[in-house]
């Protein structure tokens, strides 16, 4: 009986010991392999070795893993490849070993394995158009601030806030683990990832900044040249919203100053005038004034940059219009002279009979005779004579050839086309002076009749204006010719004096040629001739 109680004894104590040498190196079998029902990204990696983990596991993740990341951040789209934000890739494998024999035995629940992954952040955030700079950071650089409500340094791009590296750390982890796109896209805004949300308001705020910066900057300065305008143009708050407005206005109101205000402003010149017969014979240039206004300029800016940028912003300046442009008569321009002729009478020799008295007469005839265009002009016709009087109660004798002559000669140094002229019989001294021979005269006779005649080819009317001067001996007398300054210069030249048949020095004949150029191009050439019994 105890013999066999013992052999059952040493069975028991046998089977125990073989179960547990049994259970023992199933543990030891099972305690390096992963468990059952365990997977790895989505790969059931159940009962593989421990040891392997590294190689086997670090091959499963990059084949399971998007190859590419699209970003849509704030609505900029950027794309980037995955293993170039992977710093590291921590497997658990510590708690692996950890699992208990009851666990292995355990094959009802499914079990997951997850990496950790480390990211490399800041080529993340180098793709944001806006660099974000911690609290942390403790260097000079300007960051976005708000500053007596305007919005400054927008330009930096720089703005001192908080990452939520959690939150990002999230965003990627749920769209690089949990997805099996190959390019798996992720949208999210800035404000979305800072642990302040409101810090954002500087990278949308300045958003109004860039939006308009370079239109803004080229219109202005194609205008205002050399304006500073990064120091005076600028967002500021207007009604809580971030507007463009000039935000330095003593610093633009300095620039208009100098580079305008002091250049532009200029004061009436009234010029040199009369008014003949209900017009005016302007004989100095007038110019108008002009103010720069500072105060309405900047309201035209102001305007363009708040509501309406389709307007000009060009500086206002006012005009001052002379006093002559304020009369409401007709302005005829005699503020060119292209020509005078001259003569001169010898206050002993030539005033017998009173011949520098009726020489005087026959200029102030035509004082300030006004010849049109294509106007043929008289000398009979303008004085008008009539029994010996011109038309103004004027004496005409002898002497008054002398008016002709220096009509002549102003003519013939105006380029104007000589339609008639008639030489004097005699050669008379007094005109030998002026020119290489005394052949330059114009007679006048009203019967028979010996006039002068020519015609005004310029497209603006000519004035005649008399000069009347004296020294000791003698007694100059001057016609100028006058024409509007629109008028195309003229070019005269005389030459060629010729002097034949001579019979004595005052019997003779003679000739000198014209020529006449209009902006250097020859558009008359004549020749003059003289005969003297």
């Amino acid at each position: 009986m105890k013999s066999g109680v013992l052999v059952y004894t040493l069975i028991f104590v046998l089977f125990l010991t073989g179960f547990g040498l049994g259970i023992l190196g199933l543990h030891q079998f099972i305690s390096n392999k992963i468990t059952v029902n365990t997977y790895f990204l989505g790969q059931d990696v159940s009962f593989k070795n421990i040891q392997n983990i590294k190689s086997e596991f670090s091959q499963i993740f990059w084949n399971n893993i998007p190859t590419k990341l699209n970003l849509i951040i704030d609505n900029s789209f950027y794309s980037i490849n995955t293993k170039d934000i992977i710093q590291d890739v921590i497997i658990y494998k510590n708690d692996i070993l950890s699992r208990t024999f009851k666990t292995n035995l355990d094959i009802s629940s499914r079990k997951e394995i997850k990496p950790i992954i480390q990211y490399d952040y800041t080529k993340i955030l180098n793709l944001f158009d806006f660099k974000i700079k911690g609290y942390y950071n403790n260097t000079n650089q300007e960051y976005i601030k708000i500053e007596n409500g305007i919005l400054k340094n927008c330009h930096t791009k720089t703005i001192r806030a908080s990452i939520n590296f959690e939150k990002l750390k999230y965003l990627l982890d749920s769209h690089i683990l949990n997805n099996t796109q190959l390019q798996p896209t992720i949208q999210f805004f800035i404000q979305d990832i800072l642990l302040d949300p409101n810090d954002a308001r500087f990278i949308y705020d300045c958003e109004e900044y860039f939006k308009y910066y370079d239109t803004l900057k080229n219109t202005i300065e194609k205008i205002y040249q050399n304006i500073p305008f990064d120091e005076i143009f600028g967002i500021a708050y207007i009604n809580s919203k971030p507007k463009w407005t000039i935000i330095d206005e003593n610093k633009l109101i300095q620039y208009l100053k100098v580079n305008y205000e002091e250049k532009i402003n200029t004061n009436v010149i009234e010029g040199e005038y009369e008014i003949v017969n209900n017009k005016i014979y302007l004989y100095k240039p007038y110019k108008e004034g002009k103010i720069f206004r500072i105060d309405m300029t900047l309201d035209k800016i102001k305007t363009w940059l708040h509501s309406n940028r389709n307007e000009n912003i060009e500086p206002v300046i006012e005009i001052l219009p002379p006093k002559v442009t304020r009369m409401n008569l007709e302005i005829l321009d005699f503020t060119k002279k292209i020509g005078e002729g001259k003569t001169r009478l010898h206050k002993i020799i030539n005033n017998s009979n009173n011949e520098i008295f009726f020489a005087e007469q026959g200029m102030y005839e035509i004082d300030k005779t006004v010849v049109y265009p294509n106007q043929i002009f008289s000398y009979i016709d303008a004085i008008n004579p009539q029994n010996g009087i011109t038309k103004h109660g004027r004496l005409i004798g002898s002497g008054i050839c002398n008016a002709t002559t220096t009509l002549f000669r102003a003519v013939l140094e105006s380029g104007l086309p000589v339609i008639e002229r008639h030489y004097h019989a005699r050669n008379y001294p007094s005109y030998a002076w002026g020119y290489p021979l005394n052949i330059v005269d114009a007679a006048y006779l009203t019967s028979p009749r010996v006039d002068l005649r020519f015609q005004n080819d310029l497209k603006y009317p000519i004035l005649f204006k008399i000069e009347i001067t004296q020294d000791n001996e003698y007694q100059y007398h001057t016609i100028k010719v006058y024409t509007s300054s629109k008028a195309p210069d003229r070019k005269v030249e005389l030459l060629n004096w010729r002097k034949f048949n001579v019979y004595s020095d005052t019997v003779f004949s003679g000739s000198f040629d014209r020529k006449v150029y209009e902006n250097g191009i020859l558009i008359r050439e004549e020749t003059f001739y003289s005969k003297y019994n």
